[in-house]
């Protein structure tokens, strides 16, 4: 009897070692590709540019992808999701006085976030985390507004009228700004309010790659 009951603890541990080690070396999870709807609206490739008049300075301002990087589901195990990068360069058309370094960041399925670099400081703007997007209010754990997402489906930018606009406001403490977007056009117009710069720029032409 106890020669049979060790034998049975002893079976019961070797295939729970057995079970533990099938475990230990299986896949990491499966992540999630982008929607291909949502990478409509940010999936810009090299060569892709936006034409801005700044109203506040009086000159042409530019925006140009000028790197993209797209790492697979589960790249080298180290990302859960399908993730891209856009690296875009803003510089004054007119004299090319200043370069400003931005990055557009996608992560699946439905995750945008752009960032701005002024010298030292880096500047990041939440635009998408679902599809379709939300409208309204995004507040974080302590009940602070970070955005307000609102949808046009007309709207009108300097005399030109666009469909199916988004606004994004960002009035937290320490800037107070709004980015348009639409589908067919991309950025629209910016509106810088915030201890870095007070600027307007709005769109005058477009080239998209996709």
């Amino acid at each position: 009897m106890r020669k049979s009951l060790k034998n049975s603890i002893l079976t019961i541990l070797m295939y729970s070692i057995i079970i533990t080690g099938l475990f230990s070396c299986a896949k990491p999870q499966q992540g999630s590709n982008l929607n291909p709807q949502f990478k409509q609206y940010f999936d810009y490739k090299i060569g892709s540019y936006w034409i801005f008049y700044d109203s506040s300075m009086h000159y042409l301002d530019s925006l140009v992808v000028i790197g993209y990087d797209d790492y697979p589901v589960n790249y080298d195990n180290s990302f859960a999701n399908e993730n891209i990068n856009i690296y875009l360069y803003e510089f004054d058309y007119d004299t090319i006085a200043y370069f400003r370094p931005w990055a557009l960041f996608l992560s699946g399925p439905t995750s945008a976030d752009i960032q701005l670099s002024y010298q030292d400081t880096i500047i990041g703007y939440g635009l998408a985390s679902s599809m379709p997007f939300n409208t309204g209010n995004i507040s974080n754990k302590n009940g602070n507004i970070i955005s307000i997402t609102n949808l046009y489906t007309i709207y009108n930018i300097e005399n030109i009228m666009y469909n199916n606009v988004y606004e994004i406001i960002y009035p937290n403490n320490y800037y107070s700004d709004t980015i348009y977007f639409n589908q067919d056009y991309g950025f629209l117009e910016f509106l810088f309010n915030d201890q870095n710069s007070k600027r307007k720029l709005y769109l005058l032409r477009s080239n998209i790659i996709r």
